[in-house]
């Protein structure tokens, strides 16, 4: 995945917890926060897969 689509999506859904904790959704805030963070301690090891995906893709495209 590209880097500004993952702070794309971060982004979100931090604003949908937000959304959720002023309508008093508080289970659903946290839900939402927590896969926030999620994104954003494994924002690196994303970014890792998508490029070497990219490059495995790459190389096979190559070698037709």
């Amino acid at each position: 995945m590209e880097q500004d689509k993952l702070s794309h999506i971060m982004e979100a859904y931090r604003k949908r917890a937000k959304m959720a904790e002023k309508a008093g959704l508080w289970d659903k805030a946290n839900e939402m926060n927590d896969f926030a963070d999620f994104i954003e301690d494994n924002f690196d090891a994303f970014l890792e897969d998508a490029y070497t995906r990219e490059s495995e893709l790459w190389e096979e495209y190559e070698a037709y």
